[in-house]
């Protein structure tokens, strides 16, 4: 006999919902399926790539259900609301459909920052003496 019931995703949520600034958001659902174990979940936003070629997600049994799990990095992305679709696929090759939350980038999540300070008075491209070693400086890749 053929398995043809899809698996069910529900409780999707991401913390937080809206990024004020922040980087890394969590991503995590819930899977169930009636004849199979839950294998494989992806999460996409924007258009669908199609089954298997969105982002992977962990997948782990918690006695009843299945929970789907991963960190988003929002480096980079412009402000705006974001649609996160999650879909999971059971041992016999089924999809769910997709179910989705809202991300919202409120802030522009800063670039990488580095600081320094130099072992001397270095002169350094931009920076007007007088120069120190006990000056920090930084550096954001411009």
């Amino acid at each position: 006999m053929i398995e043809t019931d899809f698996p069910v995703v529900s409780n999707v949520a991401v913390r937080p919902s809206s990024t004020d600034g922040t980087v890394l958001v969590d991503l995590a659902a819930t899977a169930r399926d009636a004849s199979s174990d839950i294998l494989l979940a992806e999460w996409f936003t924007g258009a669908d790539p199609g089954n298997g070629n969105g982002t992977s997600m962990a997948v782990s049994f918690n006695g009843t259900d299945w929970d789907l799990s991963a960190v988003i990095d929002a480096n980079g992305w412009a402000i705006g609301d974001y649609t996160i679709f999650v879909r999971a696929r059971d041992a016999a090759g089924n999809w769910s459909p997709t179910e989705s939350a809202v991300l919202t980038v409120t802030e522009a999540t800063p670039a990488e920052l580095l600081y320094f300070s130099t072992i001397g008075p270095a002169a350094l491209p931009g920076i007007a003496a007088p120069y120190d070693d006990a000056d920090v400086y930084l550096w954001d890749t411009t």
